[in-house]
């Protein structure tokens, strides 16, 4: 057993490198925080020895395996870690330091019963005019996971603070990212080799907002669960749902507490108002070398034609993706790409409380809603010290925010008269970015790195006519060191 690996952990590049290969699958595709303990199970089970074809995946399982080991909890050891992000950003006209420094404190009691806790400072927070703590000396601490964990044959408890990604996405999710906070959550999950059930509550940040008249405290909750089957073992299926919901006084509702109801029913009930979301998602390697993906958000969809209010556009999303893994012989390149497109209003409601938002920030995909988007490019990593990868991204942003007050235009027609607007909605923003990533890590802790982007806007910021052409970057180190000291 081991400690939650976040999402941005640098072992997920190396276990979504293995898994387009054909490897790892008994770790989920689609979702996270996977655990060390189980990524080292996983490779201990696979790629014993290299052969012509996987060479490029032995080497990197090595490499990953030896990696971990530094970082990873004993039984009867208490864990102490230090990682620092240093790096020098030219951000158009703005250059600046940014840094970002992790101080790990973990203790594995028992093989089964374990203690983790993590804090961060982040300069960057001092350039986010949403950040709601307070910023000192130009950064920002606060602690980024908190938990005690239990695990027995397949049976998981959590109760604290901890990352939740659900969706296979190559860098955003649909239905709960990790662009947000990590929440603070109670989770419960079962888990055998052809299913994982997963249950969680979590607290959401109880903003302000205007309410009777007045700006007023509102209480927010989030519940969710979710089914995922691996019928074959290259196929693994999800379905799920969450809700939203809170109010002014409001406290935890036991009804969305329930591992095993069927929160849109409840929702549907009564009394209380609720904001509900449900997702599909797929992940299947139909031969060795690719790997196709896709996920279905839905919000709201209108079945009845009874009132003004079902003229209300469908509130949608979809992310479909493909991973060609070692195109043409050349061992160590991924081509891929990705489509996502969400309807306006999705994530939005009524209810300011009910918007899918963490502390400003968007629970789903990182651009919000009313986008779509295209992804695509290359990553060539030959060996594990070395690692390029080029991609191109095409955006075409609409008005329509989750922050925004929730519009309801079909309201002022006429009776009979069916309400339609563009997608995306009002003055398009159109973004063609171009980025360049370099890094180099030739040993466990130590890596270098390099980004750059060009960025080409129309609209720009959703002015008509606005055109802009720029240039950013940024180069750094990352440094890490844990040491695990045995408790008498």
């Amino acid at each position: 057993m081991s400690q939650t690996l976040r999402p941005s952990h640098w072992s997920d590049a190396y276990i979504r490198f293995l898994q387009t290969r054909g490897y790892l699958w008994q770790l989920s595709p689609l979702s996270r925080p996977l655990t060390a303990a189980d990524v080292q199970k996983a490779l201990s089970a696979e790629l014993t020895s290299p052969t012509q074809a996987s060479a490029v995946a032995y080497e990197r399982s090595l490499n990953l395996i030896t990696c971990l080991q530094h970082e990873g909890l004993r039984t009867g050891s208490l864990l102490i870690g230090a990682q620092s992000d240093e790096r020098y950003v030219d951000d158009r006209q703005d250059k600046h330091y940014a840094g970002v420094h992790r101080l790990h404190l973990g203790v594995q009691l028992r093989p089964w019963l374990q203690l983790y806790n993590v804090m961060v400072a982040d300069s960057r927070l001092d350039n986010q005019p949403d950040y709601l703590g307070i910023q000192q000396n130009g950064f920002a601490g606060y602690t980024e996971q908190a938990f005690l964990r239990l695990y027995r044959d397949g049976l998981e408890f959590k109760i604290g603070r901890d990352f939740l990604r659900l969706g296979p996405g190559h860098d955003a999710a649909l239905f709960i990212s990790d662009h947000s906070r990590p929440l603070d959550q109670v989770m419960l999950s079962f888990r055998q080799p052809w299913f994982i059930y997963q249950f969680f509550v979590a607290t959401l940040d109880p903003s302000r907002y205007m309410a009777a008249g007045a700006v007023d405290r509102q209480n927010r909750y989030l519940s969710g669960h979710r089914l995922e089957v691996r019928p074959w073992r290259f196929l693994s299926a999800a379905l799920q749902e969450a809700v939203i919901y809170g109010g002014m006084g409001a406290g935890m509702n036991l009804a969305y507490c329930n591992p095993f109801a069927f929160f849109h029913a409840e929702q549907m009930n009564g009394p209380d108002p609720a904001n509900t979301l449900g997702s599909v998602q797929l992940a299947v390697k139909p031969a060795r070398n690719w790997l196709f993906y896709a996920d279905l958000l839905i919000d709201d969809l209108q079945v009845e034609n009874s009132g003004p209010g079902d003229r209300e556009p469908a509130e949608w999303g979809y992310l479909l993706g493909v991973d060609w893994s070692d195109p043409f012989w050349l061992r160590g390149l991924d081509l891929f790409a990705e489509y996502t497109a969400v309807a306006n209003r999705t994530y939005n409601t009524v209810n300011p409380w009910e918007k899918w938002l963490h502390r400003r920030l968007p629970l789903g995909h990182f651009l919000g809603n009313d986008f779509t988007r295209l992804l695509s490019g290359l990553s060539y990593w030959p060996v594990s010290a070395w690692r390029l990868s080029i991609t191109y991204e095409h955006r075409r942003k609409g008005e329509g925010r989750i922050e925004a007050e929730f519009d309801e235009p079909w309201l002022d027609l006429p009776k009979g008269e069916n309400y339609h607007e563009p997608f995306p909605f009002g003055v398009v923003e159109s973004l063609d970015l171009l980025t360049l990533d370099l890094s180099w890590q030739p040993r466990w802790g130590f890596c270098v790195f390099g980004h750059a982007r060009h960025t080409r806007a129309s609209n720009w910021s959703h002015q008509s006519g606005a055109e802009r052409s720029f240039w950013q970057g940024q180069a750094g180190v990352s440094l890490d060191l844990f040491k695990p000291i045995r408790m008498p």
